[in-house]
């Protein structure tokens, strides 16, 4: 999805964006590549750094997942009003704070 959202970022920069470690994102996208999902081009100012574009069929399954990711939204919040909605939003937002801060402490 992050692919899609923002053609051509730099491995470095999906990576940071993913939060996922630059061997891993590498592996993923020679996956992907195999895949046909996305395409790297590397970049004529710094030939160890890599371009990463999404492919058509990549586009054409963001344009499939989106809904669906929709719908279980709506699914998942039914019957919440909107403060609720909010609240689960912020709590949420919490906890992903609290494991990115716990990530960054283990990595020291």
């Amino acid at each position: 999805m992050t692919t899609v959202e923002n053609e051509g970022q730099t491995q470095d920069q999906l990576s940071a964006s993913i939060r996922v470690c630059p061997a891993a994102t590498a592996r993923m996208l020679k996956n992907m590549e195999a895949s046909n999902l996305v395409w790297r081009e590397e970049n004529p100012k710094n030939r160890r750094q890599k371009f990463v574009y999404p492919t058509n069929k990549a586009k054409q399954l963001y344009a499939t997942l989106i809904p669906l990711l929709d719908r279980h939204n709506q699914v998942m919040l039914k019957g919440f009003s909107k403060d609720e909605k909010a609240l689960a939003k912020s709590m949420l937002d919490r906890i992903y704070a609290n494991v990115q801060n716990e990530f960054k402490e283990v990595k020291k």
